[in-house]
């Protein structure tokens, strides 16, 4: 469903464990030590790198987590987690506290921009203009800052203002981390997996763990990945590229690393669309329908007209739109 595929076996593994009630303990036969490796702790650790701590997700996390932040007084936040507050308070803490923020009326509180900035928050997470993804860098095994996160102010020490031509603010820019690993952080998760045999007949009651270099040699050795990441509050071009210019210096002098480029891209071709029926003396007009729910949960229809590019010789209509959302859908109309 997300694009992930994993490797693993079921009926394998259901097929050849076992229950040591000694231990009280599920053991495998050894043949299963590829699939259980590979299948569910490898599998796990790329979920989490592909789908759980995605670019998007972590943006969107953010945005949440400001938008709560900034109205938790009249949403009852910091008195549920107080100490000796009452655990039904703490129990009302789910997921509708973002549908309770969204139907707030802010004049009736003292702090009514904060709830205003909140709810602003939320319309932007839902028009997908979310926080930008800047760059990332892989914090080696042994490197010192395996257990340090740089200060934003520290990063935007390294901007070039001269070579920008921007100013960084260190209260628009999101140094986070990311640690990926297999379920027992730098630990191997298969060492504590016992197996058993039954080519040896005196073997087969006895149950045993196995080393990954009995196996085979070519498993890594390295159970743990640390990704350091900023993002900007800023979505503006330039502020985006001065961040990742003053970043990627940061990298090379604090971690001697080199961080790769982005591939150049060819830019999206016009869709032959528009030759095929764009009539001489008309105009095509491109039209975005946007669906959003507002706060009361119905849903409103928004037309917004995006620029059209057509080849010479005809008319058409340049209006700015933008409309980022990952729910478009685009209509072509001759008027």
């Amino acid at each position: 469903m997300v694009g992930v595929t994993v490797p693993l076996d079921p009926q394998r593994i259901m097929m050849y464990s076992r229950l040591d009630r000694d231990k009280e303990q599920v053991v495998f036969k050894m043949t299963e030590y590829s699939n259980l490796a590979k299948g569910l702790f490898e599998s796990r650790a790329e979920m989490h790198r592909r789908v759980y701590t995605h670019q998007k997700v972590k943006s969107i996390e953010f945005m949440v987590c400001d938008a709560l932040t900034l109205a938790q007084e009249p949403l009852g936040i910091r008195d549920a987690v107080a100490d000796g507050a009452d655990i039904q308070m703490y129990l009302h803490l789910d997921d509708s506290l973002i549908q309770r923020l969204q139907v707030l009326k802010a004049d009736q509180y003292e702090c009514a921009r904060d709830i205003q900035k909140a709810q602003e928050l939320l319309l932007q997470v839902a028009k997908r203009k979310l926080y930008k993804y800047v760059q990332e860098v892989t914090v080696s095994a042994g490197s010192p800052w395996q257990d340090k996160l740089p200060a934003a102010e520290e990063i935007i020490g390294y901007q070039s203002t001269s070579a920008t031509g921007v100013r960084l603010r260190a209260e628009d820019v999101i140094v986070c981390e990311t640690r990926i690993d297999q379920g027992m952080k730098s630990q191997n998760p298969m060492d504590r997996v016992n197996f058993y045999q039954t080519r040896d007949a005196e073997a087969r009651d006895r149950h045993f763990p196995i080393t990954v270099q009995e196996v085979t040699n070519m498993f890594g050795t390295v159970f743990q990945d640390k990704k350091i990441r900023v993002y900007s509050k800023d979505r503006t071009p330039a502020v985006c590229s001065a961040l990742k210019y003053a970043f990627e210096e940061w990298a090379k002098n604090k971690l001697q690393a080199q961080i790769p480029g982005t591939p150049w891209r060819k830019p999206r071709p016009v869709s032959n669309f528009l030759n095929d029926n764009a009539v001489e003396g008309s105009k095509m007009v491109c039209r975005c329908s946007i669906l959003l729910c507002d706060i009361s949960g119905s849903i409103n229809l928004v037309w917004c007209i995006l620029p059209c590019r057509l080849y010479e010789g005809h008319v058409h209509q340049h209006q700015e739109c933008d409309c980022e959302t990952s729910f478009c859908s685009f209509k072509l109309e001759v008027v």
